[in-house]
């Protein structure tokens, strides 16, 4: 969905058709070092999603449920999340069956059904231990409670690559475009389909309600839906607050840029040889790219960013060795 003229109105993945989550931006920015794997994805013009677990903050989509629901509700809330769970691992594995749709479709409902009825009985009954000082419907409840999160964190199935407004920020360099020695890769939106694009919010609470999630799981409530969308994906300590986060939802691993690339600009440790090797590498693409280079404000503990000469770099590599006899020849007395 655009707003004006180049500017994006982003919103959630498929999973939560019709919610919107972020305002407008009009580019962003990828942080990478620059290897040979990450040569070969701006070649390919493929980015990589990543499982939410590999993310270097321990809290990144870990919310704290909290129980304010009868054990009753529990009950009903944690039977739709592994029925649906459940009932969608079981379609993916029979999808390259050559059986009927109907019969796929009974089993895995029957297969769902079965699981989840378990489940709560097994709950039910793990319950009645005496080990805890606590009551039956204490304790019940709160194993409920524990696994519906569970469950609930089953919907990080989705990769996510991240991305930051700015192509300026130090910190950014130097957490992860390997200490000023990579390069920072910027995307605007003109694609068909125009790419969905959700904005992190800094600061908040990690704590979501179990009458939020029945009323997205029973009532297929669109504004709880969202809540959980933004504790689980969208939401991360104030003190990251400095990366001005954008992120986009695919499959998991590398897949093809949803996004249109139109820059690259190098760190200002970036080596020659390094710089050479990615202009080299883009420089005859077909939709060009720009390439710039940041350095040092005078005086100043912040950065700014400048077209970088490529015919001059392109006119110093690659470079033959010599010895001062190769060059010079014989030298007499």
């Amino acid at each position: 969905m655009r707003v004006g003229h180049g500017r994006l109105l982003a919103y959630n993945p498929n999973q939560w058709d019709g919610v919107i989550v972020c305002a407008v931006v009009n580019r962003i920015y990828k942080y990478r070092a620059i290897n040979i794997q990450n040569i070969e994805n701006l070649c390919a013009d493929t980015l990589y999603f990543s499982s939410p677990s590999s993310f270097n903050d321990p809290f990144e989509c870990e919310p704290t449920i909290e129980s304010d629901s009868s054990n009753e509700e529990l009950e009903k809330i944690l039977y739709e999340l592994i029925f649906d769970n459940v009932y969608k691992e079981s379609m993916d594995s029979l999808k390259n069956i050559k059986i009927e749709s109907k019969y796929k479709n009974e089993v895995s409902r029957d297969k769902a059904d079965k699981l989840a009825t378990f489940k709560i009985n097994e709950l039910r009954y793990l319950a009645t231990d005496d080990e805890y000082e606590e009551s039956v419907g204490v304790k019940n409840n709160r194993l409920l409670a524990y696994e519906i999160r569970r469950e609930v964190l089953k919907w990080e199935r989705k990769g996510i690559c991240c991305f930051s407004t700015s192509c300026k920020d130090s910190l950014m360099w130097s957490h992860y475009a390997d200490s000023h020695k990579g390069m920072c890769v910027g995307y605007d939106f003109k694609r068909n389909p125009v790419p969905q694009v959700s904005r992190v919010e800094y600061g908040g609470d990690r704590i979501l309600k179990t009458s939020t999630i029945r009323k997205a799981v029973l009532e297929k409530d669109s504004g709880a839906k969202l809540t959980i969308y933004d504790k689980m994906f969208l939401r991360k300590a104030r003190q990251w607050r400095y990366e001005k986060e954008y992120r986009i939802f695919m499959g998991h691993g590398l897949q093809e840029s949803p996004l249109r690339m139109l820059d690259v600009t190098f760190g200002m440790r970036a080596s020659g040889t390094a710089m050479y090797a990615v202009v080299s590498a883009l420089r005859k693409r077909d939709n060009p790219v720009k390439f710039y280079i940041v350095n040092e404000v005078y005086g100043k503990f912040t950065l700014q960013r400048k077209r970088l000469d490529v015919d001059e770099l392109l006119s110093s590599y690659p470079r033959i060795a010599q010895s001062g006899y190769e060059i010079f020849g014989e030298v007499c007395d």
